[in-house]
Formats: structure tokens, sequence, C-alpha cells
């Protein structure tokens, strides 16, 4: 069982990764650069969704994993 402390850091590591993710997958893959602002069409939000989940649930394994590797905060 996780302490308190330790839930409340794998939650904020989380949520940090999330925010710095969303915005790298916006830009880096489905933006192009139009009179200095980003343009999207509709059906590019569709697959941004996507691309961002699968990733984020990937990132979630691997996220997980490591908390698993750390024993900062674990209840016996």
């Amino acid at each position: 069982m996780d302490s308190k402390k330790r839930s409340i850091a794998k939650a904020v590591t989380w949520k940090l990764l999330g925010f710095i993710m969303l915005p790298v997958v916006a830009i880096t893959t489905f933006s192009q650069v139009k009179n200095n602002c980003f343009s999207m069409e509709a059906d590019s939000f569709v697959v941004l969704s996507f691309a961002y989940h699968i990733l984020m649930f990937t990132l979630f394994i691997a996220h997980e994993r490591i908390w698993d590797g750390v024993k900062w905060g674990r209840k016996k």
C-alpha cells in the first residue's frame, strides 16, 4: 500500500507528463504553421486524440513500472 505522499507524488508526475506530452504531440505531429499561428483541420483532432491516448497508455505502463521500482513511501 502506498502512503498519501507517494500517491500524490505519482499523481503529480503523471499529470506533468500529460501536460508536457499533449502540446508536444500536437505541435510536432499535426500542426502546420500559417501566419505565425497553428492551424488544424477538424479531422486532425480525432487523429491527435487517438495518438495522444495511445501514447499516454504506453507511458502510463512505463510510469507505473518506474514507480514500482521506487521504494520511497511504501507501507509494509
